[in-house]
């Protein structure tokens, strides 16, 4: 009995706050650390891949310091209000709907071959992850004669696209266009796994997505309409057909969503506003 009510979850409409209670504030500063340690390690690996000298492990020590920083820098500034207990129940519903939802997203679209989207993000995640450039070399392309080109490819203003979104450079390598800070994330991921690690990592963005709509949404309303929130868009076909796709659309709508969540601490009221405006 919780509030004057009966416990029946998951049929009914309180999940076993009572039992969480006591893990909120670690649970809040191990998702803000989370989140923070995830923005570092893509910022580092940008800036390490625009410079053309790419490597996982400086992104992932960034990773791990920010993590850090913010766990320390988080703990004597949270407080745990009465009314978050039963926030933290549902949170852990939200957390559990978002793991169950790589049972529709696992495994993932193969479709990595072509001139279509997801073919360049893995191909410029693969060069990032063996030569640790946005350039890639492509020596048999590159002594194409002017009718061979013709004939396989596309000419642009002053440039040769073999296929669309790779543009051949004067210098004899391929350019790959488009928003290359997810084919950074996959990068991050290819030591873990290789191509399948790299086009996995949109199922689980998918999970972040589903947390961080639960997270803002419950900043606005209660935390079972927020959880009903994030149930839909983890059940909205186009959802779980994007997060199939080797795209970046579920890199940005992760970063669009875990930013208003952090907006939404930091207009709270709380002391550790700052840091979660940072964020």
């Amino acid at each position: 009995i919780e509030e004057g009510g009966l416990f029946c979850y998951p049929l009914g409409m309180q999940p076993p706050s009572f039992l969480l209670a006591p893990c909120g504030p670690r649970v809040k500063r191990a998702g803000v650390s989370c989140f923070a340690a995830f923005l570092a390690a893509l910022w580092v690996g940008m800036l390490s891949a625009e410079a053309g000298c790419f490597a996982a492990w400086p992104a992932f020590l960034a990773a791990v310091a920010a993590g850090t920083v913010v766990w320390w820098q988080s703990c004597s500034h949270e407080v745990e209000h009465r009314a978050s207990s039963l926030h933290t129940g549902w949170l852990a519903a939200a957390a559990a709907l978002g793991l169950g939802s790589l049972a529709l997203t696992l495994p993932p679209s193969e479709w990595i071959v072509g001139g279509l989207d997801p073919g360049v993000y893995i191909h410029t995640a693969g060069s990032l992850a063996r030569e640790g450039t946005l350039r890639l070399t492509v020596p048999d392309l590159a002594a194409l004669d002017a009718d061979a080109r013709a004939q396989l490819g596309r000419d642009g203003r002053e440039v040769w696209e073999p296929f669309v979104g790779m543009r051949m450079m004067a210098d004899g390598r391929l350019s790959p266009q488009f928003y290359h800070l997810y084919p950074v994330l996959m990068a991050l991921a290819w030591p873990l796994g290789g191509v399948r690690a790299a086009l996995t990592v949109n199922p689980l963005l998918n999970v972040c997505c589903i947390l961080g709509m639960y997270l803002w949404a419950a900043r606005w309303i209660r935390p079972r309409w927020a959880f009903a929130a994030a149930l839909v868009l983890a059940l909205n076909p186009a959802q779980v057909w994007q997060a199939r796709f080797g795209t970046s659309e579920l890199l940005t709508q992760c970063l669009l969503l875990g930013g208003l969540a952090m907006m939404g601490r930091a207009l709270s009221g709380e002391r550790r506003g700052l840091l979660d405006a940072l964020l």
